[in-house]
């Protein structure tokens, strides 16, 4: 008895149609790289469909962490080799519970912050514990990248918020004695200005 399943040499694909296929298929994969995949993880976006989709701004933010990944174990095998106590996994993050040198006091202040194209810029607040400041910031050039966090002499970094937008507004209160505040990076080819405003007690505003 003849199997009528199985195909004849008419039915099957040529070697021509297979090359073809996979041709095509090569051709899809590379537009779906170049239009998706780099924007979405690198922020690479050679076609500009990717920004349009809103991918470029998730690509740039997961490089962002990842860089900012990369900073923070360097400092951690910095400070190992150097015998700064490091103990391993995360840095000592214990609050310092001492008194600050100078008095927190209510301040309001506006402050415009330049920054150039690829250029990061801090502001810091010295500020006691409980201590809270009003703020609300925004960009004239579009989205940057921010980092609200805080350090002392007993924590390295401490971190409240980070992402990327045009504008931001909340209230920043004080987990520990130290400094407290924003990092701004400009990751556009254009230079822009941040305006913040803040209100609120603290001793001392610095910026780097």
């Amino acid at each position: 008895m003849k199997n009528s399943n199985i195909p004849s040499n008419v039915e099957l694909p040529s070697v021509g149609k297979l090359i073809k296929s996979t041709f095509l298929a090569m051709i899809v994969a590379v537009i779906i790289l170049v239009t998706v995949a780099l924007p979405a993880e690198y922020g690479i976006d050679p076609t500009g469909v990717g920004r349009l989709i809103g991918l470029v701004e998730m690509g740039e933010i997961k490089t962002y962490l990842a860089e900012e990944a990369a900073l923070d174990e360097a400092k951690l095998l910095a400070e190992a080799s150097q015998g700064a106590g490091y103990k391993g996994g995360l840095p000592d993050c214990t609050p310092n519970e001492g008194p600050l040198l100078v008095e927190s006091t209510f301040q309001e202040k506006e402050v415009q912050i330049q920054l150039l194209a690829g250029e990061g810029k801090e502001l810091k607040l010295v500020m006691s514990k409980g201590d809270q400041v009003k703020y609300s910031w925004a960009s004239n050039g579009g989205k940057v990248v921010f980092d609200t966090h805080a350090d002392s002499d007993d924590v390295k970094y401490y971190n409240y918020s980070k992402g990327k937008d045009e504008r931001h507004e909340g209230v920043l209160e004080a987990s520990f004695d130290g400094n407290h505040g924003w990092y701004w990076k400009n990751r556009s080819f254009k230079p822009v200005l941040i305006r913040l405003n803040i209100s609120g007690d603290f001793a001392e505003l610095k910026l780097d």
